[in-house]
């Protein structure tokens, strides 16, 4: 996706030595995750992994519209719960205040991982209240539905973005064992 889509940023990594993707052994199969990923995270599995961007890449270039929820246009919160409903058949609506009243907040984009969500204010910059939502897919780059360019891909580096964002959260498999853990929302 970083190749594909944002390539000046994946060269930049790559002068940097930074590897776009790692792999470590569950003891089972390879999962193309870090050692520190989150395991509780539906992402763990590489089918969840690719079906999150196949569905992704099927939204691609949709305009946006404000309340819309399908290929005609769709908005930032609809494409969101979509993709989530599509990947883990889980209902995920609401508006992004909504959806982000539903995480633990995850401050640090360095602690984001593949599948979380991403939290931002609207256009109005000294304001507080989220206006916009993405899903994180690592090393900077989110999808989302842009008001610009409908669903896109976009980098956190990219002023805009860097300003607004709030927090991320994460979803988590387990039954809320360890639900005060930052980024949370459990899956039932």
């Amino acid at each position: 996706v970083l190749r594909e889509y944002l390539p000046e940023y994946a060269d930049i990594l790559e002068a940097e030595g930074i590897t776009l993707e790692k792999v470590f052994f569950t003891g089972d199969f390879l999962v193309p995750v870090t050692e520190d990923f989150d395991p509780r995270s539906p992402f763990i599995f590489p089918h969840l992994r690719i079906q999150l961007l196949q569905n992704i890449d099927d939204w691609l270039g949709t305009r946006y519209r404000f309340g819309g929820r399908s290929r005609r246009g769709i908005d930032c919160s609809a494409f969101t719960s979509t993709i989530v409903v599509e990947t883990l058949n889980q209902d995920f609506r609401g508006t992004s205040r909504w959806q982000a009243r539903q995480f633990s907040p995850i401050f640090d984009t360095d602690s984001l991982q593949f599948g979380d969500m991403m939290f931002f204010t609207g256009t109005n910059r000294r304001s507080k209240r989220i206006g916009h939502v993405g899903i994180y897919l690592g090393n900077g780059v989110f999808a989302h539905s842009s008001t610009s360019k409908g669903v896109t891909y976009s980098h956190i580096t990219d002023g805009y973005y860097t300003q607004r964002f709030r927090w991320g959260g994460r979803f988590i498999l387990e039954d809320g064992g360890d639900a005060e853990r930052e980024g949370v929302f459990v899956l039932p």
